[in-house]
């Protein structure tokens, strides 16, 4: 079809016929919610305008998987803005087009999974539980990181940080400051993180913690929670966040091959790491960390880099540090476990050698009793 009919389809509403709807339904569906979405009416979808219909709740099943595709295809290859006639003349999806295109339809069909994967309630099963959280699209390991170490050691306390109001709305505390959102639609929970079915309140956190650094801005340039937690971040900011206390910064730079440091200065360092850990633990206080893009740290295979981690429990008896990684997934080490084969995961859960571990992690950061930075 030629791209002056492709047009005329997309101003009149008829679905393209270069595409099958029984093949692609994301495309109808994208007819569907276009002039709701497109709120200049010019006919493009720009990533703001499908960062904003993310919270129309008025999107449920197809139609909210058929946004949160848009939102992940616009931002995902960092799109101009997109018309009807275009996305339909990229579907089936080819890998090698040039220029590359994103896969709609594979971005919807995982939308719809996830959406019709959740429940409406905040918590199903009286509680936050770990090993149902996986992170979802929206980059926000550091976010999750530090809900991550929080439900390890309390669960209770994140059911206490988020109470359900009238309207669908849920007030949550954080440290001593309170926001309040409206419970995430189905298409942000599309592309936030899961909780597998376990209820909504992982995308409640994601919420109200993007809610609270939209507020933080010099300039509005963000207009949504999601948009804005999609930037990624320190781990450091959202525990000092959860806790409402300063979070301290212990660097590993120490044992990079780039960062000249005697045996005497490496020993040093290890041990001020392990008591900082044992005395935070004592005092029931919480930690997180994370490393940098891969360069002079020791590559470990199935470690993520660049990576936002909790870290759920320091043990002295030998020494070892237990992490968890915010994408909840599983690994097995072809060989013995350690820093060549990498270490045995379940739900993001493995636990290393400290003595190991400063050789891949960038830095622990550890909650102390003072006032925090925001």
């Amino acid at each position: 079809m030629r791209w002056s009919l492709l047009i005329g389809a997309a101003l009149t509403g008829a679905v393209p016929a270069t595409a099958d709807p029984a093949a692609a339904p994301v495309l109808p569906e994208l007819q569907a919610v276009w002039a709701l979405v497109d709120l200049n009416t010019d006919q493009l979808v720009t990533l703001p305008e499908a960062e904003l219909a993310l919270t129309n709740p008025r999107f449920e099943g197809g139609q909210a998987a058929a946004v949160a595709a848009l939102r992940r295809g616009l931002r995902g290859l960092k799109l101009a803005p997109v018309t009807l006639p275009q996305i339909a003349a990229s579907l089936p999806y080819q890998a090698d087009a040039k220029p590359p295109t994103p896969p709609w339809q594979s971005y919807y069909d995982d939308a719809l999974k996830r959406i019709n994967g959740s429940r409406r309630e905040l918590f199903v099963s009286g509680g936050p539980r770990l090993e149902t959280v996986s992170q979802g699209r929206l980059g926000d390991c550091f976010a999750l990181a530090a809900l991550g170490s929080t439900v390890a050691r309390d669960p209770q306390r994140v059911v206490k940080m988020m109470a359900l109001l009238p309207d669908q709305r849920v007030q949550v505390t954080f440290g001593a400051r309170q926001v309040t959102v409206v419970l995430p639609t189905p298409a942000e929970v599309a592309l936030g993180a899961t909780s597998c079915g376990d209820g909504l309140w992982v995308n409640v956190y994601e919420k109200a913690l993007g809610a609270l650094l939209l507020e933080r801005q010099k300039e509005p340039k963000h207009l949504t929670p999601f948009s804005i937690i999609t930037l990624g971040g320190s781990p450091n900011t959202a525990l000092e966040f959860i806790t409402g206390h300063y979070v301290k910064r212990v660097s590993c730079d120490l044992f990079r091959p780039d960062k000249p440091a005697t045996r005497q200065q490496q020993l040093a360092r290890l041990d001020q790491i392990r008591q900082e850990l044992l005395a935070a633990e004592r005092d029931g206080r919480l930690f997180v960390g994370g490393n940098g893009p891969l360069k002079s740290q020791l590559k470990v295979p199935g470690i993520v880099y660049n990576h936002s981690y909790g870290v759920l429990d320091y043990e002295p008896r030998d020494d070892s540090v237990l992490f968890w990684n915010p994408f909840g997934h599983t690994f097995t080490p072809r060989g013995e476990a350690g820093l060549k084969h990498g270490y045995p995961t379940a739900h993001g859960q493995f636990r290393v050698p400290l003595t190991e571990a400063v050789q891949w992690f960038s830095s622990f950061s550890i909650e102390t009793t003072l006032p925090p930075r925001y």
